[in-house]
């Protein structure tokens, strides 16, 4: 049920998200002309490239914020709004519901800042180019094959901790509306109480992993290793510190979503 309950919030989405991205990569290819032939065009012309770039930029800033905003309303209003009386009566799990809103929300959040810096890229042109070609034959030209491959590694977990990240991010939202909206009255009010008390809770406990994880690494750096040894175990350190907390916080949110929308949800 899973797949069909991502097929369906695809769809429901991609009415917004889709123009949203198409409408970024139009402004895009406005400002590319706009940027190149700039010098070149009558007066007009100069003011409606200005226009166009000035409306790139600020939809640029808009975006990932958009793209996240929207993802929240649509929890809120699809599973715990008016909406809800159907969704939570589907033959369907919660943990389904959960998981494909939650999938779905970080697809897209990722193909935005996919599309921006797609976008940014075009934009800048050849300089774009020119650096992103340099920084590969920069990386491509090192000799040391082992510090190639701690290179690669670090940047492999630190997408793997972006990823648990956006996760848990979204999941604090999901918990605190699903507790918040438990509450007979002063839903929005609640949400936001839960999201302020569950942040503080789990900020301590990771504060905690994270000054632990500190300690070990003034340990490593105080022992007689190869550099390159004692940067992958110190980088090691700090991934693992950061993964276990975001980890945890991930599954408390979503416990706490699963409880609430399965035992404490009203929708009146």
């Amino acid at each position: 049920m899973l797949g069909k309950m991502l097929g369906h919030e695809f769809k429901a989405t991609g009415r917004i998200m889709l123009p949203l991205l198409l409408g970024e990569a139009a402004l895009a290819v406005l400002s590319y002309f706009a940027v190149r032939f700039y010098n070149t065009m009558p007066l007009l012309l100069t003011v409606l490239a200005r226009i166009a770039i000035g409306a790139f930029i600020l939809a640029s800033v808009a975006l990932c914020f958009a793209v996240l905003i929207l993802s929240i309303l649509r929890f809120r209003d699809n599973v715990l709004g008016d909406q809800g009386y159907l969704v939570n009566t589907l033959p369907v799990g919660v943990s389904s519901i959960i998981l494909s809103k939650l999938f779905v929300a970080v697809f897209w959040l990722l193909l935005a800042a996919a599309t921006l810096a797609a976008s940014v890229l075009l934009v800048t042109g050849q300089q774009g180019f020119n650096a992103v070609r340099l920084s590969v034959e920069g990386f491509l030209s090192l000799t040391d094959a082992e510090f190639q491959a701690v290179f690669l590694e670090m940047v492999l977990e630190g997408a793997g901790l972006v990823l648990l990240s956006l996760n848990a991010a979204y999941l604090s939202f999901y918990a605190a509306m699903a507790m918040g909206y438990g509450f007979a009255t002063h839903k929005t009010f609640w949400s936001f109480v839960s999201y302020v008390v569950m942040g503080m809770i789990l900020n301590y406990f990771s504060g905690t992993l994270i000054n632990l994880a500190a300690t070990g690494w003034e340990y490593v750096g105080r022992l007689d290793l190869d550099s390159t040894l004692s940067t992958l175990t110190q980088w090691r350190m700090a991934a693992a510190a950061v993964a276990a907390s975001q980890l945890v916080k991930a599954l408390v949110f979503y416990f706490v979503t699963h409880l609430s929308l399965k035992y404490r949800l009203n929708l009146e």
